[in-house]
Formats: C-alpha cells, sequence, structure tokens
C-alpha cells in the first residue's frame, strides 16, 4: 500500500469515527458533557470491586445500557418505541449472561468441593 492511498484511507476512517461519535453524542451526551454515561458508570461500578469473572465483566458491560435506561426515565433522551426496545432488550440480555455465568460459576464451585460422606458435616 503507497501512502497516498493509506492517507486516503485513513482520512476516510478519520471521517466515519468523527460521524459516528457526533451521531453518539445526541444519543449519550447528556446535559451537553460528552462522558455523561461514563461518569454514571463510575459510580455504579465503585461497588464492583475488583473485574475478576465473567459475570463481572458482562456486568461492566451491562452498566452502558443501565445508565441509558436512567436517561431515558429521567427524560434526557428522547422516548421512542425502538429506543425503549433496544435499551431494555440490551439490558435483559445481558442480565440473561450475567444469570448463566453465575449458574455456571456456581456449577463449578460445587463440582470443586469434595464430597461429603453421610453423617459427616
Amino acid at each position: 500500500m503507497t501512502n497516498n492511498v493509506f492517507n486516503e484511507f485513513l482520512d476516510k476512517q478519520l471521517l466515519k469515527r468523527k460521524m459516528v461519535l457526533s451521531y453518539k453524542a445526541d444519543e449519550y451526551a447528556v446535559d451537553n458533557d460528552r462522558f455523561h454515561n461514563f461518569n454514571i458508570a463510575v459510580d455504579i461500578l465503585k461497588h464492583v470491586g475488583i473485574i475478576d469473572t465473567p459475570a463481572k465483566v458482562a456486568f461492566c458491560f451491562r452498566v452502558k445500557h443501565i445508565v441509558s435506561e436512567i436517561d431515558l426515565l429521567n427524560g434526557t433522551t428522547e422516548l421512542t418505541e425502538d429506543i425503549i426496545e433496544e435499551k431494555f432488550g440490551d439490558d435483559i440480555n445481558y442480565a440473561f449472561m450475567q444469570q448463566g455465568m453465575l449458574f455456571n460459576q456456581l456449577k463449578e464451585d460445587q463440582n470443586e468441593m469434595p464430597k461429603m460422606r453421610p453423617g459427616e458435616t
């Protein structure tokens, strides 16, 4: 790839990124705060502790959707049927994934525990 071809590619990619970030600002920036979702998520994630399990990672991903739900509830995001379906549907999907991961973790933990003989405590 020549420098000119790469520079053209780069220019197109930068324009796409700018367009996406501008579009997403309409969806995620509240009160002209481009980092609104991140600022709210920090307060929520403080309670998670060390991110050391798949279920905790899924929760972290889910927080993005929870912040969007908070914005819908507070009227800071435009309500449409599609937006409501998207935001709550994503949250529900992550909740199912989290639940499955926790059940899987429980099963693995139970398999690692030594089996007790009748009468042992």
